[in-house]
């Protein structure tokens, strides 16, 4: 019984040390802004409710299609009361290769904007000298504007 028992709190921590860590390595992830989300959204094909978050960028690199991380892309983040409620990729692009109609500030405050006529929208933060963009669809329920 105590074999099982020590057993079961080896495996217990064993599986929570990479999350919690995930969370707590400053090398591995850091907050980069804050952003209000007027309308429900989509992220990672999951609902996103409108609400204030906290985006934390990640170390986690999305496999691209050869299976080879993105170097260009970060699995970013939405925290909100200390809990993940919501994740989605964000092309990263460096201050010096910044594409055309992205400039914006160099603020770390994210900027939330409609594109193509509502079909998507657009999230975008500068932190630690790059330029992120994150794109998500309104979620079904969300009134068209």
């Amino acid at each position: 019984m105590i074999r099982q028992l020590l057993f079961s709190c080896f495996v217990a921590a064993a599986v929570a040390t990479p999350a919690y860590a995930h969370h707590t390595n400053a090398a591995m992830s850091h907050t980069m802004a804050t952003v209000r989300i007027p309308d429900g959204l989509m992220a990672e094909g999951k609902p996103l409710p409108a609400g204030t978050y906290e985006l934390i960028i990640t170390d986690e690199r999305p496999a691209a299609e050869a299976g080879v991380p993105s170097e260009n892309q970060r699995w970013v983040e939405f925290v909100q009361g200390g809990k993940v409620v919501a994740r989605e990729i964000a092309e990263m692009f460096p201050d010096a290769e910044r594409p055309v109609g992205t400039s914006g500030s160099n603020s770390a405050r994210a900027v939330v904007q409609p594109l193509r006529g509502g079909e998507f929208v657009r999230v975008a933060v500068n932190a630690g000298g790059a330029r992120y963009l994150i794109h998500l669809a309104p979620s079904q329920a969300s009134p068209q504007h």
